[in-house]
């Protein structure tokens, strides 16, 4: 029995539970496979698989997203912050359909194609007193010996300096 009723409610029982748990799961995976087959023959799908990586992301990701939803209102998105280093695997096994990082990130990884969305300016910030302070460029090398706070492990910028 699914349903434990009464004259005032109807809910599940333990076997219900059990079994709503397991046809939710056989639905998401149907849809899924759906959304696997309809991207394979080139269709559109109802869902985009989005991962980023690194942290100018965080600036324009969001202002990108919402407009996308905006004059997309039927597409589910899913959003995945994934490792430079990931992003080869997470296409092969099909876990994201697209892809935003820096290019020097994507000029290492093969079999994709790419599109620059924006470029992006960098500022080194230091101390009035530090050498660097009077200088108005300074060469990505030049920083190899410095102090600094660092982001992601695998950022395209970390060999150069």
């Amino acid at each position: 029995m699914a349903f434990l009723r009464n004259t005032k409610n109807v809910e599940l029982s333990p076997a219900g539970k059990i079994f709503l748990k397991t046809a939710i799961e056989i639905v998401d995976c149907y849809d899924k496979g759906i959304d696997e087959v309809n991207r394979e023959i080139g269709l559109k799908s109802d869902s985009l698989s989005i991962g980023f990586s690194g942290p100018g992301m965080d600036n324009n990701f969001p202002l990108w997203l919402r407009k996308f939803k905006e004059e997309n209102p039927d597409i589910a998105v899913q959003l995945e912050r994934i490792l430079t280093n990931e992003v080869e695997s997470h296409f092969d096994e099909k876990k994201i359909d697209i892809a935003l990082l820096y290019e020097m990130s994507a000029a290492n990884i093969p079999n994709i194609q790419t599109e620059t969305l924006f470029c992006e300016q960098f500022e080194l910030l230091v101390s009035d007193d530090h050498p660097f302070a009077e200088r108005k460029q300074i060469d990505l090398k030049e920083l190899g010996n410095e102090t600094m706070i660092m982001v992601d492990a695998y950022a395209w910028y970390r060999p150069a300096i």
